[in-house]
């Protein structure tokens, strides 16, 4: 798996005007020290919910959380510098691949980026004014958009890969198996929405 292959593919599906530019970069590096006073509470107040919620807490064992802890940590001290090169969002399609090896699915994953940004909103809005909290809030918005993008897809296209390779399919005959079994499922969800007039039906 070439990373950085990868990385440039998933960016040609991400729409230009949610990825953070310079001035946005400059932005974050004007209030890092203001961001920086949060990194205890997020990265304490972020596992606390993880371990603490029954959807959550067997996703990590207790013995991994001070190796979590510096995870993030790590993470939080380098985006706050807002140095968001070609090397940055590798790292983030790195971690997607890091996931899967982990176990941590995308709807846990994407949740606590919602946890994260409720908790940072409340801080910002405490500590700005209103008008300058929600420019910074817009780029770090940014932000979770191309991470979550990165690291979703190279999660799929790691899973993807792995069966390829551990099935000695060529891509065209697993596309195809994939097909079949998506149409099965589609038919399936469909026989079970019938009778109820929804969006979601619509939607199929």
């Amino acid at each position: 798996m070439d990373l950085s292959v990868v990385t440039q593919e998933i960016f040609q599906s991400i729409p230009h005007a949610i990825v953070p530019d310079s001035q946005d970069a400059l932005l974050i590096q004007k209030h890092n020290k203001l961001l920086m006073t949060y990194e205890d509470a997020l990265v304490t107040g972020f596992y606390d919910t993880v371990y603490g919620d029954d959807n959550l807490k067997d996703q990590l064992s207790a013995d991994e959380r001070k190796a979590r802890e510096q995870t993030l940590r790590q993470w939080y001290q380098v985006s706050m510098k807002g140095n968001f090169d070609e090397q940055y969002w590798k790292w983030q399609t790195f971690v997607g691949v890091v996931h899967v090896k982990h176990k941590i699915s995308n709807a846990a994953m994407l949740g606590m980026w919602g946890w994260m940004m409720s908790f940072l909103q409340e801080k910002l809005l405490q500590d700005l004014d209103v008008a300058e909290a929600i420019k910074v809030l817009a780029v770090l918005q940014k932000l979770q958009a191309v991470v979550s993008s990165l690291t979703v897809e190279s999660f799929i296209v790691t899973q993807k890969e792995a069966i390829h390779m551990a099935s000695g399919l060529n891509d065209a005959i697993l596309g195809r198996l994939i097909s079949t079994e998506i149409d099965q499922m589609l038919t399936k969800a469909r026989t079970e929405l019938m009778g109820s007039n929804t969006l979601q039906q619509q939607a199929a």
